[in-house]
């Protein structure tokens, strides 16, 4: 497993989303206008993510982190593993996948070098037990390594893609009022 800086994540995110004037802040997604902001990271030796989480599935998450189950089983793609996926990305740069449900297949085959914001992503898994798993990710930045993108430079791809998903909001929330 690689080992992310997270302090300079968490600049970030103190920069660009908790420090934004409150008229900026109406155009964000609810999940990122709480109070404190919930979020995880998790990482793997192929990508980074960043995972905003509502109350509810913040609790459920914590819970399967506690029993050291995958807190988001089905999202990605092991690139060992062949199955089937909804959406495959491979060198994407500030993709946006939103309002997205898929069931029982993994959501992302995720190839090198690619920078993915999924925003209300609704997932159902079944398990081979037959127990039935779903959760909701209100908001999450997918950041792939490769040859372009690696762990030295992941915050400024991590700044990019929060920058671009900011100026999104805003044209949409002006183009709404």
């Amino acid at each position: 497993m690689i080992e992310i800086e997270l302090k300079k994540i968490e600049q970030i995110l103190t920069l660009k989303i908790k420090s934004a004037p409150d008229e900026v802040k109406k155009s964000f997604p609810k999940v990122l206008q709480k109070n404190p902001l919930y979020w995880i990271a998790f990482s793997s030796d192929s990508f980074f993510s960043l995972i905003f989480l509502n109350d509810i599935y913040k609790n459920i998450t914590l819970d399967r982190m506690s029993k050291r189950l995958d807190s988001f089983p089905g999202l990605i793609l092991d690139s060992e593993k062949k199955a089937p996926a909804a959406i495959k990305i491979d060198n994407s740069k500030s993709m946006w996948v939103g309002n997205c449900t898929v069931k029982n297949m993994y959501s992302f085959d995720l190839g090198k070098d690619s920078t993915v914001i999924l925003e209300n992503h609704l997932q159902y898994v079944k398990f081979n037990n037959s127990e039935d798993y779903e959760y909701k990710i209100d908001l999450a930045y997918i950041i792939s390594f490769g040859n372009e993108i690696n762990v030295s430079n992941l915050p400024q791809y991590f700044e990019e893609l929060l920058t671009y998903s900011i100026m999104k909001w805003r044209q949409e929330h002006a183009s709404k009022s």
